[in-house]
């Protein structure tokens, strides 16, 4: 007997098979965590849709969570549906000689046109208004032909940088990062359901996070290659190799673009014998003489010049940048557009520099800015000026600036040009500037106390920084410049909300955990919910929600199931009035 999920349904209507609802929840937990390691931290939903494939059964269709927003009405005429998609499909046009499309090609076919039909009926319910539905090609289990399906935030999977189709010239070439994440997801996902029990163990995706995020990573870079008319070759072990290698002691920083023949090129030199760029150390010596001007030429599999494409907009023929701007990390661009950033073995999206919508809100939250184009701008700078720094913006720049003179070249207040930013970032410490954008000094060595605060993961400037600002007796935000150019806040202000969103996310938890009989699933989301905005609750209601959560567990134990504890919410010091949006 296998172990039986405590939030299990101790009966199953839609049946298809023992461990349905711990096999859905598991691609859930198992993708939302793939999508979190790559930078989006997203909620998702998974369904599985269930086709009887054989006689028995005894529903023609199945949908788990059974008493979830969809429905068995929802797919009455899915079916249909794909026998008209596949009529449609170009791939029963195609003939191969000496006789038509194999039929193995035409059972992917069938399968991926009921996926679709499946997205559509999905889309059209109405159950997930905001969600866009991904869908699996589906395998057999119990009788059925299951699809797994993912929806996601649309507006914010609509956000990512992707490219508008997935195939090309029928070939499956991927759309980003992300989109591959979902699909591999999806593909590990039907492959378990081929597995004895799927979903009775711990692990139903079959690979820990990392290695689930590199498979979607290198199936997306071998798609771009097959963009520009090259072949998949394992282009993410191949760039890894390359990059992590040092050359004189120095490491890697250079250019390489990926193109195919026909784009337009301003070509330097042609390497009178191409170089494969699977000889890693050949590369990475060619790698030293690139530059903003001059890239590495490849194919994707051979470099075979040194020069660059005459213009990143986009033509009938796309080009790749793999930018290098440090040892073991590269970053994939298209068209001037960050698509990924690899840093030592781990695929992610490039995280942006910085938001100005989150700049200004904490300037004028800490600072009561009015204006920020100045402080903007000169930010903006320091961001692209090529070299770690700190900014640091004081209501008392004058005073700080005369205090910390022992540590610091003090200068007559004056506004800062764009080169001026970038001039004095290049020497140790911070730079002071007042809310008007003037500066003060340069090369301030920032103090501070020792405090609670603190990232042991992060470099000095960001952990003096931090000191610096909570120790400060004056209001005061530090910008912190990386050497590879992301950006942080200090302080990073939790965004303002409305009182009355936290108090309804309160009650819909007081709601799940109160309903007879209590719901799992229900009560999960929640109480994740709840916690999402734990900082923004007070006294009362976080002793109401510890209450209620302990309270279900205890129910549980009872009731001879398995209880899950968890350390109890607490008002957070920092949380104050400031933090609620007027009503």
């Amino acid at each position: 007997m296998g172990w039986e999920d405590p939030l299990m349904p101790r009966t199953i209507n839609q049946f298809m098979w023992g461990y349905q609802h711990v096999f859905r929840t598991m691609v859930e937990s198992g993708t939302s965590r793939a999508l979190e390691a790559v930078g989006v931290a997203m909620d998702i939903r998974v369904v599985l849709v269930g086709f009887r494939a054989v006689d028995g059964p005894v529903h023609g269709v199945c949908v788990e969570p059974e008493n979830g927003p969809l429905t068995q009405a929802h797919f009455a005429s899915t079916l249909e549906r794909a026998s008209e998609l596949l009529a449609e499909d170009p791939e029963q046009q195609i003939i191969t000689r000496p006789q038509p499309v194999p039929d193995h090609r035409m059972q992917g076919v069938a399968l991926k046109t009921r996926a679709e039909a499946v997205r559509e009926a999905i889309a059209a319910s109405g159950a997930f208004p905001a969600g866009e539905v991904y869908v699996s090609a589906s395998s057999p289990m119990g009788g059925y032909e299951v699809h797994t399906c993912v929806v996601v935030d649309a507006q914010r999977i609509g956000a990512l940088p992707a490219f508008e189709h997935a195939e090309e010239d029928r070939l499956y070439v991927g759309r980003s990062l992300v989109h591959e994440v979902i699909a591999e997801c999806l593909r590990r996902a039907d492959r378990a359901l081929y597995l004895p029990e799927p979903g009775a163990g711990l692990n139903v995706l079959g690979a820990p996070t990392l290695d689930v995020v590199r498979a979607a990573a290198t199936r997306f870079l071998d798609g771009c290659a097959m963009r520009t008319g090259g072949m998949p070759g394992d282009l993410l072990e191949v760039l890894e190799g390359i990059v992590s290698l040092e050359y004189e002691r120095s490491a890697a920083d250079g250019r390489i673009v990926v193109v195919g023949q026909s784009r337009a090129l301003t070509v330097r030199s042609v390497l009178a014998r191409a170089v494969s760029l699977r000889d890693s150390r050949a590369i990475r010596k060619l790698l030293e003489v690139s530059d903003e001007d001059v890239a590495l030429l490849t194919d994707g599999s051979k470099v075979f010049g040194l020069g660059d494409i005459e213009s990143r907009e986009s033509d009938d023929s796309p080009a790749f940048e793999i930018i290098v701007p440090s040892h073991a990390t590269f970053e994939l661009r298209h068209d001037g557009v960050a698509l990924m950033r690899v840093a030592y073995g781990r695929p992610a999206l490039p995280r942006p520099l910085l938001d100005r919508i989150r700049f200004d809100d904490v300037v004028k939250r800490v600072l009561a800015v009015e204006d920020t184009t100045i402080l903007w701008t000169i930010v903006e700078a320091a961001a692209g000026g090529g070299h770690g720094t700190i900014i640091v913006v004081s209501a008392d720049a004058e005073g700080e600036a005369e205090r910390l003179s022992g540590q610091a070249t003090l200068l007559e207040p004056a506004e800062l040009r764009a080169d001026d930013v970038t001039r004095f970032s290049r020497i140790d410490g911070a730079t002071l500037l007042d809310v008007e954008g003037r500066c003060h000094a340069v090369g301030v060595i920032l103090d501070g106390e020792a405090t609670g605060a603190g990232d042991p993961s992060r470099g000095s400037r960001f952990n003096s920084s931090l000191r610096y600002q909570a120790s400060s007796r004056t209001a005061v935000v530090a910008v912190v410049v990386s050497d590879d150019g992301y950006v942080d806040l200090v302080p990073d202000l939790k965004p303002m909300v409305k009182r009355s969103d936290v108090q309804a996310a309160v009650e819909a938890f007081r709601d799940a955990a109160t309903a007879d009989p209590v719901e799992g699933e229900r009560f999960a989301r929640t109480h994740d919910s709840v916690k999402a905005i734990s900082f923004y609750l007070d006294q009362a209601q976080c002793q109401e929600v510890n209450d209620l959560y302990e309270h279900e567990q205890d129910r549980r134990l009872e009731g001879g199931g398995i209880a899950i504890r968890e350390s109890p919410l607490r008002p957070n010091p920092l949380m104050n009035d400031s933090y609620f949006l007027e009503e």
